[in-house]
Parts: C-alpha cells; sequence; structure tokens
C-alpha cells in the first residue's frame, strides 16, 4: 500500500521548500567564505603591490576586486532566493539565485576579455625585450593567492553541483580562472 504522505501536495511542498532553504543557507555560507578570502587576497596584494611598486600585484588585487563584487552579488542573490512566496511570486522567488549566476557569469566574462587583451600586450612587451622580475613579495604572495584561490575553486564546484546550486557552480568557475 502506498503512503498517502507522499501525495499529500501541501506537505511535500513544506518539505521541499525546507530543502531548498537549507542549501540555499549552506550555499551562503561559503560564498561568504569566498567574499572573505577574496578581500584578505585582495587587500594584502594591493598593499604589498603599492608599497614594493609591483604592478603586477596591484593588477591582480584590483582583478579580484571583481571577484569580491562576484562575491557580494551572490549572497544578494541567494538571500533573495530565501524569501517567501508573496502574491507575485507564488512558487517563491527561487529564481534570484539564476539571476544572480548571470550576473556573476557576465562579470567573469567581461573580466576574462580584460585578461585576454593584458595577455596579447604582455606577450608584445616581451616580444619586444621587456622583462619583469618578481621580487620575494609578489612571488610569495602570488603562489599563496593561488593555492588558497584553487582550493576554494575545487570546494565551490563541487558543492554546487552536490547541491545543485548555480550560484556556486559559477562562483567555483570564476576561481578557477582567477586560481
Amino acid at each position: 500500500m502506498a503512503n498517502t504522505n507522499q501525495y499529500d501536495a501541501g506537505r511535500n511542498i513544506q518539505i521541499d521548500r525546507q530543502h531548498r532553504l537549507s542549501k540555499l543557507q549552506e550555499a551562503s555560507q561559503i560564498t561568504w567564505v569566498n567574499l572573505s578570502a577574496y578581500s584578505a587576497i585582495m587587500v594584502a596584494e594591493l598593499i604589498i603591490g603599492y608599497l614594493a611598486q609591483i604592478t603586477v600585484l596591484i593588477a591582480d588585487g584590483l582583478n579580484n576586486l571583481t571577484g569580491v563584487c562576484g562575491a557580494a552579488i551572490l549572497i544578494i542573490g541567494l538571500k533573495m532566493s530565501k524569501r517567501p512566496p508573496d502574491s507575485n511570486h507564488v512558487m517563491g522567488h527561487w529564481q534570484y539565485e539564476n539571476i544572480a549566476a548571470l550576473l556573476s557569469a557576465t562579470i567573469m566574462f567581461a573580466v576574462s576579455i580584460q585578461i585576454f587583451v593584458d595577455g596579447v600586450f604582455a606577450v608584445q612587451r616581451f616580444l619586444a625585450g621587456h622583462t619583469i622580475r618578481p621580487n620575494d613579495w609578489s612571488l610569495g604572495v602570488s603562489i599563496i593567492a593561488a593555492i588558497i584561490i584553487g582550493i576554494l575553486a575545487r570546494f565551490n564546484k563541487t558543492k554546487g553541483i552536490q547541491l545543485k546550486n548555480q550560484a556556486l557552480t559559477a562562483s567555483g568557475q570564476d576561481l578557477k580562472s582567477d586560481a
């Protein structure tokens, strides 16, 4: 005999909502960790870059500012997704998560174009004989940043797939490209 509770639409909607909310809460916590890591790395790169006059670190610090913005957008989108249904959104506000992922992906796309253009100019400068020798500070900060961001990228991608969360998956791709 079938369990009659499994066909109780109201009960299943509540269970589904609670399940979605718990997944959104976990995604939000992970995104806060991303925001903190991006902010710390950005500040370290900018401070060391300006003090040691290392333009590469300054550029990477400014690039990480886009990561901070992307994480903030995802946090806002995830928070808005948790809002309960109302008269205009009978099924809830779940789509804000997708909108946040789209905005974050748009930022990633714009930054990737900028990185490509900068790379072309860097290759031209290299071919013209202009080389840059990194000092210990820039090398150390770059390696530490790459390791931290690489770990976060893998974690976000894994959790994004596990939670079926587009925002975390997009964040994982952004982190991967930054690493």
